[in-house]
């Protein structure tokens, strides 16, 4: 429209945008100053030698690091601008790359063409997307204060609610509703807590069945936490009790937790099933659990909360029982009177949530996942919390000051090595040594200097006998101060065990995690890696027994997708992945070498995961030739594979999510991007979600 239009980033692949219209003005600091630097199209010709458009085809030949494109390896910056101003586009110099004097340079060009090609691709920004406003639409207008503060109270942006001076509309019955009230009796006696929960159990028996109950559980050093105050009810009348010892609050429920003509609706059974267990309780009772319904209903949302849950199924805004102090974020312990606000509304909007959420479930057909799977789980989970993980300390420490003899002697070599002393976790002072001092050839650099991730030292593993020491020396390291260290911290002092957090509601494809310490990435793949697991023991008089099913998801591939060589090749116990390497390397499958079966099981799973050539190629060491031609021959050989991944992706895209073999819904936004990077992904979760998803049905 002949708009002048500046545009401030730190990104420089806008400069491939710049024209007569368009400027760039990109920032740097340096020292504490920070400058601006406009480029017009002027300013990229007299820098770089080159016109704007011409940006995008240095990227091609030059790579990213910063944004993960490979460019062609060995070309960087200065290269590839003496190309880009001799032939102008890399279509040009893959046309003439024959004029090409440097023989090494030619053969570099020549082997990395799709990396190139790739590489512009990925860098191009796109400029055709489908805007529907006009730019007299973007001109700034006033405030709709109801309507912002509307969007921040969705959005929790509570600071800036106070900030722009949003408060006085918070009683607007326009913008909020208020929450239903509920009588709510304040306990602090443990008699009359048991006199409650008695009255509760029979106003239940006369009404569904059905008690409402809110605890509010700290996590403390103390394995279960602190049970800080609890709210229970039926829907019209409820109770709240606080400051009453904690044992005494447990025996006052057990009544109520173990009566199974009872049925409580509460917020993260995990949570309250073990504090209940650390006080020599149990739970028989029906239950159903809103925070574990919300997340069968909604796998990609942030937070599971009940003040989230609220405003979503009742359209009220309930304040959070505690705020995060100035300059930290330590929990600020809420005064008695919020507390019990928090509380007593939470108790009153548990009933909406929970007659909405049991009928979205209903509808969804996620019923037998949710009561034969999630919910039973939720307790075993809560078990495994609360007993913990038995830890040979004295082990742990011992193996450490071997860890440390390694790694000392180790850190001499590397200094004796390279001719001076350094700070080896600098990776600046080690960029420096390698590349400068010792004269090694850097692959690719980082806007801070040179790049000496483990990806780029492995590639120069053979340049010189001081870089395995360094990638041993940092896996020795990490040992120490992640497994060693962090592990040591994390027992408990009364138990001496670990009592790590196992999380239902985390991954969008159901599988659990572990958190606080993560007890499913404790090292394998190393001997010294694998020494760390000896210091996990059993109780005196047990042991410790290792199961797992046998390529599940290759198996639930199998049954999905209904192909009959797959299935065949389970059916009769053959090693499907010498199987897949007979059919794709066209060999018997007695003369399958160990080094096609590898290659042939990085497809075999690769394609669970929706690997692309480009991926496979890099996984495997081959060219993407090769790598699109072993898919391929996967495909053919497994047809019915072929067909689930086309159905699966029109599916997804047609209904927006895809689904387990349970019933578990993965909604996938990303298909409907603009972005193609981001399409792709979708894309991919569409192809794995229903077999990792399954198989994580399965196996819970």
């Amino acid at each position: 429209e002949g708009i002048s239009v500046s545009i401030l980033t730190g990104d420089r692949d806008a400069l491939q945008l710049v024209n007569e219209n368009i400027t760039v003005i990109i920032p740097t600091t340096s020292k504490g100053t920070t400058i601006t630097t406009r480029y017009t199209p002027e300013e990229i010709r007299q820098k770089y030698g080159i016109c704007p458009e011409s940006m995008i085809e240095l990227k091609a030949l030059m790579g990213d690091a910063s944004d993960n494109i490979p460019g062609v390896k060995g070309v960087g910056e200065k290269t590839a601008l003496e190309l880009i101003r001799q032939f102008g586009t890399i279509d040009n110099l893959y046309e003439n790359v024959s004029s090409i004097t440097r023989e090494k340079l030619r053969e570099t060009l020549l082997e990395h063409k799709d990396m190139a090609y790739l590489s512009r691709e990925l860098g191009t920004i796109l400029r055709n997307g489908d805007v529907s406003w006009k730019v007299r639409e973007l001109k700034r207008e006033e405030i709709n204060r109801k309507e912002l503060l509307e969007v921040f109270r969705d959005l929790e942006f509570n600071s800036l609610i106070k900030k722009m001076g949003l408060d006085s509309a918070e009683d607007d019955p326009c913008i909020t509703q208020r929450v239903p009230e509920i009588c709510c009796e304040r306990i602090e006696a443990s008699e009359r807590l048991r006199e409650a929960v008695t009255e509760l159990i029979a106003l239940a028996t006369e009404n569904e069945g059905l008690v409402y109950l809110v605890p509010l559980v700290r996590k403390t050093g103390k394995v279960g936490g602190h049970l800080r105050a609890i709210s229970m009810g039926t829907g019209k009348k409820g109770f709240y009790a606080e400051n009453i010892e904690e044992q005494a609050i447990a025996d006052a429920l057990k009544p109520l937790l173990e009566n199974k003509s009872v049925t409580i609706v509460t917020h993260n059974i995990k949570e309250l099933y073990t504090w209940v267990l650390c006080r020599c309780g149990d739970i028989t009772a029906g239950y159903f659990d809103t925070m574990l319904a919300e997340y069968l209903i909604d796998a990609l949302a942030a937070d599971y909360s009940i003040p989230v849950l609220a405003k979503k199924y009742a359209g009220v805004s309930i304040d959070a029982p505690e705020t995060k102090s100035k300059g930290r974020q330590a929990e600020v312990e809420p005064d008695t009177d919020r507390l019990f606000r928090y509380l007593r509304d939470s108790l009153s909007v548990l009933k909406p949530i929970y007659e909405k959420q049991k009928g979205i479930l209903e509808n969804s057909g996620q019923n037998e996942l949710f009561y034969n799977v999630e919910q039973p789980l939720a307790l075993v989970l809560g078990s495994m919390e609360y007993y913990g993980f038995r830890v040979d300390q004295e082990y742990l420490e011992e193996y450490g000051v071997r860890l440390d003899h390694n790694i000392r002697s180790l850190e001499q070599t590397i200094h004796m090595l390279a001719g001076e002393e350094f700070n080896i976790n600098s990776t600046k002072q080690l960029g420096t040594i390698l590349f400068e001092k010792m004269g090694l050839k850097a692959s690719k650099k980082t806007k801070t200097g040179y790049s000496t991730d483990a990806e780029t030292l492995s590639e120069l593993s053979d340049a010189h006998e001081i870089i395995p020491c360094i990638l041993e020396y940092r896996q020795l390291t990490k040992l120490k101060s992640t497994y060693v260290e962090g592990l040591v911290k994390v027992i408990n002092p009364d138990t001496g065990r670990i009592h790590s957090s196992f999380n239902q509601t985390v991954t969008a494809t159901g599988r659990i995690s572990s958190t606080e310490p993560n007890l499913q990435n404790i090292p394998v793949r190393t001997d010294m890696g694998r020494e760390i697991r000896q210091a996990f023991i059993p109780e005196d008089g047990f042991v410790l027994v290792d199961a797992d099913y046998s390529q599940i998801e290759l198996r639930v591939l199998a049954h999905i997708t209904g192909d009959e060589m797959l299935k065949k090749a389970f059916t009769e116990g053959l090693d499907i992945h010498a199987m897949t390497a007979s059919q794709v390397f066209g060999v018997p499958i007695d003369m399958v070498t160990p080094e096609m079966r590898r290659r042939a099981k990085a497809v075999n799973f690769g394609i669970v995961y929706g690997i692309g050539d480009f991926s496979l190629a890099k996984d495997i060491g081959v060219t993407r030739k090769e790598a699109a031609r072993y898919i391929e021959g996967y495909l053919s050989t497994y047809p019915n594979v072929r067909k689930y991944m086309n159905d699966i992706a029109e599916s997804a895209k047609e209904k927006g999510y895809v689904e387990t073999m349970l019933h578990r819904k993965r909604y996938i936004p990303e298909l409907k991007s603009p972005n193609f990077q981001v399409r792709e992904f979708g894309r991919r979760v569409a192809l794995n979600t229903p077999i990792q998803g399954s198989a994580a049905d399965i196996i819970k």
